[in-house]
């Protein structure tokens, strides 16, 4: 029979489940149990100090940066650039604080003295630290390995504590333990393999002979093994497979469930490892039988809440038609915003900050609510210090919290999504890995920043290596618990698989499977027609208007056409803050429609000039980007405006601008709008303008060419009179230009004509565009 009073630690609250359910399997009495954080918070107590909350950590660590130095570490103090960066301070230290590493190892072990000013600003920077905390009679990670005092009242309700270990113990966490076993014995479970030799070095210093391939007990109280098993050889069986992209990945996640589900493993007995944990959204919207559970839970960044506060915030920091639109979309009103916006900018007392963001979210009853209400509980703890800041930094700075919290996923489903660290102490039959590519497994590390790896195996702290057996541990440990394991990794120019499959002596002897596609994507139901590579149908070219902006179209992509002149369709998009670079050839346009609808011609280069600067600025508005760049195309149009008034003297004329012509042609109808049309003595002269670049057609592309726009133009004012000459007018450099092969391409624009007006049926078929 189990002790009631006897103690097991686990690393997750997953793996004491685990426990808890094979103990109910064998009715008996339940041990107590606990994960090893939340032993230590019980276990180690220190009289007259309080935790720092995470918050004011931030606040304190910037105070203690004042001072001259601090600036080489090139980390900005600037409130919310420090907030950032202030991650990789905490955890430097706190690393040396569990390793028991001080400062002056590292000095000691930096031979070439690469690092030592660097380390003297950071000696500096952490003792102001540690100062600021003992004013306050405050404690936190770094600082509790030099201050703690065991809780012995709470360790003498039991009689034996049972450490359940896998992986790693930091040297303070081995040295607290060793402490904790001289009041009430403390046995160590753990195994032992290759990728945790670094574990098994600390412990043999303390007297222990521990061998790879082995489960131990260790007492650590006497000292010495009271169980030594050999592991039993794995019989696991694993099947490796290539894919080529992420979304045939999820195709054979779900192949592999169902693989085993048929092979009978309840579905509970089924894991998926997800290294890159940005799967879990693709994983998540190919889930339509609900079989997943995530374990990791969802990122409130994708919570409607969440969504709100990011579009205000955006929208009044980038008052944009994308950002505006955004607002709409979640229902939000522009007069609501613009109340808003008013008081967003400003900067307000603790109170007035609290009420504003009040305002901003309705009270409901839901997880994300929940979620929200205890962030922001901590971080009104803030607004004292952060009052002289505007509304909208701190909201910055809640969001940057937010972005960071999870929601538990409650859907159900059997099959659990993990990340490799929760499956420390559990064990299951069937496992699917994703991502089994070099570079991804096993991850780097990020914790390198101010030392190298050299002063980090010197001075006794973990080394990257150490970081990647730790995972590599993980997954063998899972691997060998299991009775089939299905790898799969994407290859191709940019990725290959993980060198890792070698040491597991599992190879990467495997094909690609093009039947994955299929899982996802239904092959019974018939394509959409806009899917299928043909789409044969009625359409009789002489019973509508053709321009030759719709030539275009369907000798560049016969299905574009039919979606865009058939289907009537219109490609929608967010609207997008307008470029001035983007418009400024509709303005240009506009203006000399303008100019010469009231004056056929001008005489006076300054009078031209001036009727085209009052035009172009009349459509600036108040826009002062776009009269910027209205003044650099008016100097930009010196040699047009020349190149006119020359013409003009010789007396041509504007006979029209922008007018819009339809006329029959054989069986066809031809229609379009023509830029300008000039009178001259010979006769008449199409202009089209170009504020661009002009387009040429070679010998080499003329059977290619889909732009007849000259031709169309000339087709159409033929029944004006005599057209001489069809040109292009060069807006910047004042000259026209015309098409060295006009004649061969109204050849081919007759050809195209001939079939137009005599098929009656046509195939839209789709470009590779």
């Amino acid at each position: 029979m189990l002790q009631s009073n006897r103690l097991e630690i686990y690393p997750t609250s997953r793996a004491i489940r685990e426990r808890v359910k094979e103990a109910l399997s064998l009715n008996t009495l339940l041990p107590k149990t606990t994960t090893i954080g939340e032993f230590e918070k019980k276990a180690l107590l220190v009289p007259g100090r309080t935790f720092v909350d995470e918050e004011s950590k931030i606040l304190l660590m910037q105070e203690a940066s004042k001072f001259d130095n601090f600036k080489k570490l090139q980390i900005d103090r600037e409130f919310f650039t420090f907030l950032k960066n202030s991650s990789y301070l905490f955890s430097f230290f706190e690393e040396l604080a569990v390793e028991m590493v001080t400062i002056e190892d590292l000095r000691l072990s930096d031979i070439y003295a690469d690092y030592l000013e660097h380390l003297e600003i950071l000696s500096t920077l952490r003792e102001n630290y540690i100062a600021l905390l003992d004013q306050r009679d405050l404690v936190d990670k770094m600082t509790l390995p030099s201050c703690y005092q065991l809780n012995t009242r709470y360790l003498a309700s039991f009689d034996q504590i049972d450490l359940y270990l896998e992986g790693y113990l930091n040297r303070f966490e081995l040295i607290l333990f060793q402490e904790i076993a001289e009041h009430v014995p403390v046995h160590l479970h753990l195994h032992a393999n290759r990728f945790n030799q670094k574990m098994l070095e600390t412990l043999n210093g303390l007297g222990f002979d521990l061998k790879p391939g082995k489960s131990y007990i260790l007492d650590l109280q006497k000292r010495h093994v009271l169980s030594e098993t050999t592991e039993p050889l794995p019989k696991t069986h694993y099947y490796v497979t290539a894919v080529e992209n992420s979304v045939e990945e999820i195709a054979y996640i779900k192949q592999m469930v169902y693989n085993f589900i048929q092979k009978g493993y309840p579905p509970e007995e089924i894991i998926v490892l997800l290294p890159k944990a940005s799967r879990q959204e693709l994983l998540d919207l190919f889930d339509d039988e609900n079989n997943f559970n995530f374990a990791m839970g969802f990122p409130f960044r994708e919570t409607p809440l969440y969504k709100k506060l990011d579009a205000l915030y955006r929208y009044f920091t980038d008052n944009s038609f994308e950002n505006r639109y955004r607002l709409t979309t979640l229902g939000y009103t522009i007069d609501e915003v613009t109340t808003m916006q008013k008081a967003w900018s400003k900067r307000h007392t603790p109170q007035q900050i609290e009420a504003l963001f009040a305002s901003l979210v309705s009270p409901a009853q839901d997880d994300a609510y929940t979620i929200y209400e205890k962030e922001m509980h901590q971080f009104s703890k803030l607004f004292p210090t952060l009052s002289h800041y505007p509304f909208h930094k701190l909201l910055h700075l809640f969001l940057s919290r937010l972005s960071k919290a999870t929601i538990d996923d409650v859907r159900g489903g059997k099959i659990t999504v993990m990340e490799i660290l929760e499956t420390r102490g559990i064990g299951k039959k069937a496992i699917i890995v994703t991502d089994f590519n070099e570079g991804v497994l096993p991850s780097q590390s990020k914790k390198d920043l101010f030392l190298s790896s050299a002063i980090r195996a010197n001075s006794g702290l973990p080394t990257p290596q150490d970081r990647q057996n730790l995972q590599k541990y993980y997954y063998q440990r899972i691997f060998e618990q299991a009775e089939e394991v299905a790898i799969c990794y994407i290859e191709d120019d940019q990725n290959q698989p993980s060198r890792f499959l070698q040491e597991l002596n599992i190879g990467t002897n495997s094909q690609k499977h093009p039947a994955l596609r299929k899982i996802l994507f239904s092959q019974s139901d018939p394509k959409p027609h806009y899917m299928q590579e043909t789409l044969q149908v009625p359409y009789d070219f002489t019973k509508i208007p053709l321009s030759s902006s719709a030539l275009r179209t369907f000798l560049d992509c016969r299905r574009k056409y039919y979606f865009s002149y058939i289907m009537k369709y219109r490609e929608f998009e967010i609207p997008k803050e307008i470029d001035d670079e983007r418009i400024i050839g509709t303005i240009l346009h506009e203006a000399l429609q303008d100019v010469y609808s009231s004056d056929d011609h001008y005489t006076e280069e300054e009078a031209l000039r001036f009727a085209l600067q009052q035009a172009l600025y009349k459509r600036s508005d108040d826009s002062h980007s776009l009269r910027f760049l209205i003044d650099i195309w008016l100097q930009k149009l010196t040699p047009f405006i020349r190149n006119e008034c020359a013409r003009f003297a010789e007396g041509t004329r504007v006979y029209s601008v922008e007018q819009k012509f339809t006329r029959a042609y054989g069986d066809l109808t031809l229609t379009g709008t023509i830029d300008r049309i000039d009178s001259q003595a010979s006769g008449l002269m199409i202009l089209d303008y170009k504020s661009g670049k002009i387009p040429a057609t070679s010998a080499k592309s003329l059977e290619k060419t889909t732009d007849f726009q000259l031709q169309f133009y000339t087709l159409l004012s033929e029944p004006l009179g005599n057209v001489t000459d069809a040109l292009y007018y060069d807006l910047q450099s004042g000259t026209l230009t015309g098409e060295k092969l006009f004649d061969e391409k109204m050849t081919l624009l007759h050809e195209h004509f001939g079939q137009l007006a005599t098929e009656k049926e046509f195939n839209f078929t789709m470009t590779e565009d």
